[in-house]
């Protein structure tokens, strides 16, 4: 395991980690200068996607029904790419609906205001006043989706993940330790 995530996983274990709560994501969005600098927000805190995933993003990655908003995320990575549906009656996820529907359909939206990864890594740590990374807004939803009970195939698609083996820290974050199951099966 890479050292920051030990050190992550070490946080959380002792209590020190914490989740981002919707007034700090509030206050965020807030600092931000660009309609498209909410649009990022938002898309990291509800999606858990890589910044590198969003930078590829294109209004065809985007499907609104009457009721949700579902952004079809690709994967940069070896996992699978996945649809996230977000709820339009939160009024973060119809800003960015009526955002995506005034953008044309070619052009990666985001590249426009964020050149690579790390733009979007100076910028998070700004408005988050570095408190926070990008990829901590990936750990903060997986987090929650387990604390709320998501089981770990529910888990692994969301991240996009191609084992469950990536998903079982959030398992054990939220208090289900898989090993439990153990016994079932002796």
């Amino acid at each position: 395991m890479p050292r920051y995530k030990k050190l992550w996983w070490n946080l959380v274990q002792q209590g020190m980690g914490r989740f981002i709560k919707i007034e700090e994501l509030d206050l965020m969005l807030k600092r931000c200068v660009r309609s498209i600098e909410k649009v990022l927000l938002i898309l990291l805190y509800y999606t858990g996607a890589r910044p590198s995933e969003l930078l590829e993003l294109t209004k065809e990655n985007f499907r609104t029904t009457e009721k949700t908003l579902f952004v079809s995320i690709p994967t940069k990575k070896r996992g699978e790419t996945r649809t996230i549906p977000l709820p339009l009656k939160n009024p973060r996820i119809r800003f960015v609906a009526n955002y995506i529907d005034a953008i044309p359909s070619e052009i990666k939206f985001l590249k426009s205001r964020f050149k690579n990864i790390q733009s979007i890594k100076k910028f998070v740590y700004k408005v988050s006043e570095n408190k926070y990374t990008p990829y901590f807004f990936r750990h903060n939803l997986l987090s929650i989706l387990a604390n709320s009970g998501a089981s770990i195939y529910e888990l692994k698609t969301w991240k996009g993940a191609k084992s469950i083996k990536s998903v079982e820290p959030y398992i054990r974050l939220a208090g289900t330790d898989l090993k439990k199951f153990e016994k079932v099966l002796e």
